[in-house]
Parts: structure tokens; C-alpha cells; sequence
């Protein structure tokens, strides 16, 4: 699988941390890069379509939008008791990581 870098003016401050070994600078300098309009682009597109509830699309260079094919599930990766505990975490979770988007745009901001 490849990782494509989206464009955004925080791109450099990623990716310099100080230690000039680390090849993942250099990788990331390097490698194609996706508009963060094409990125925009595709989450509204899954947003305003409620028929592509759960789809996945990924943003690949030069700013396609391609539909990640299904995944197939099976029957015995769920129960009912699994269903509820996962139910009751995603509500959880999402209460949890409301606490944490404050402090981390505080911290984007001072960058």
C-alpha cells in the first residue's frame, strides 16, 4: 500500500523534526502528492450521498477519486453481544475524542 502526502502548509513541519537520518523526510519530499481540494472533495462526496453511507474513497494522484472496492464480511466476525459492546464504544468514543479536538486545534494554531 502507498501513502500519498496531502498538500497543506503544516506539510513541512510533518515531516522536518529535526533528525536528518530519518529517511521519512526525504521519502515524503519526494513522493506524489494529492490537493487538500481533491481531499475536501471526497469527503463532501460521501457526506451529501446518503447511498454511499460506509464507502471508502481514496484521493490518488493527480487528484482522482476512486471508490475502494467492498470489503466482503462474514457472518461469524459479529453476534449481537459484539454489536452492542461495539454500539456502546463508538458513542463512547466519539464523546471522548470531542474532549481531545479543542486542545489539538489550540496546538495546531500555535504552530
Amino acid at each position: 500500500m502507498h501513502l500519498h502526502i496531502i498538500e497543506t502548509d503544516m506539510r513541512h513541519k510533518i515531516t522536518k523534526k529535526g533528525d536528518d537520518a530519518d529517511p521519512y523526510g526525504q521519502y515524503t519530499q519526494k513522493s506524489p502528492t494529492v490537493k487538500i481540494d481533491a481531499v475536501v472533495k471526497g469527503v463532501l462526496t460521501l457526506m451529501e450521498d446518503p447511498n454511499r453511507n460506509s464507502e471508502t474513497l481514496l484521493v490518488l494522484p493527480p487528484d482522482i477519486l476512486r471508490a475502494q472496492p467492498t470489503i466482503t464480511t462474514f457472518a461469524e466476525s459479529s453476534n449481537p453481544a459484539y454489536d452492542k459492546i461495539t454500539e456502546e464504544y463508538e458513542k463512547d468514543a466519539v464523546k471522548y475524542y470531542k474532549t481531545l479536538l479543542n486542545p489539538a486545534l489550540e496546538r495546531y494554531e500555535q504552530l
